[in-house]
């Protein structure tokens, strides 16, 4: 079993490093600057990325984390320039886990965001609310909508493709940035979304809870 270096820190399996990487991002507070034993090990995974020098031709005052911009639930690592513009990096990249290319799933989420953020902005109408599985109190920041019950989102997709493959509908991809992946036929993605809205059983749940198994 090998090891991973970061920085100074030396963790015993791959597992542990993303570990140790996510506490970060879903712990601090979206703004200020990491310091101390989070910024040398986020510092490290940055190190490790194929566009390193291009991420830090701008400079680096700073390394923070914030929402990203094409899916706002999800949080990110931001290098702060010496011009205060910010850029992302992806750790995935960085750890050699980001998915080779796009993907029909990446398209689907990207297909549904606009109901998902309806779905949330309906139930925040309704006051307060809390998880759904854990009963903690739900703020902006720790909310996430997720799929219960027995449409888990990868299984809508799964049934999606059956249909869009007897029907003969094209499932090719555009990607737009790091997160934003899109069928190229408009058409496409109209179809997941109704295929989608009519089967999902969406509930609020905290971010860790959805992390800890997303659906």
């Amino acid at each position: 079993m090998t090891s991973v270096v970061l920085g100074p820190f030396t963790f015993r399996t791959k597992g542990d490093a993303i570990v140790a990487v996510r506490r970060v991002l879903h712990s601090v507070p979206l703004g200020p600057p990491l310091a101390g034993d989070d910024l040398e090990l986020v510092r490290a995974v940055l190190d490790r990325h194929h566009d390193r020098a291009i991420k830090l031709a701008g400079g680096c005052v700073a390394i923070v984390v914030l929402q990203n911009n094409a899916q706002r639930r999800s949080r990110g690592f931001h290098i702060v320039r010496r011009d205060g513009a910010t850029v992302d990096f992806s750790y995935r990249v960085a750890l050699d886990l980001a998915p080779k290319g796009p993907t029909v799933e990446q398209a689907c989420r990207q297909a549904t965001w606009p109901d998902i953020l309806a779905y949330r902005d309906m139930r925040l109408e309704d006051g307060p609310q809390r998880c759904e599985v854990s009963g903690t109190p739900l703020t902006r920041e720790n909310m996430h909508v997720d799929h219960g019950g027995d449409w888990p989102f990868r299984r809508i997709v799964a049934e999606f493709l059956d249909v869009a493959q007897r029907e003969g509908w094209p499932l090719t991809l555009m990607q737009r940035g790091i997160y934003s992946v899109e069928f190229t036929d408009p058409k496409v993605t109209e179809a997941f979304r109704r295929f989608h809205n009519a089967r999902a059983q969406l509930r609020l749940v905290t971010s860790a809870v959805n992390l800890r198994g997303r659906r």
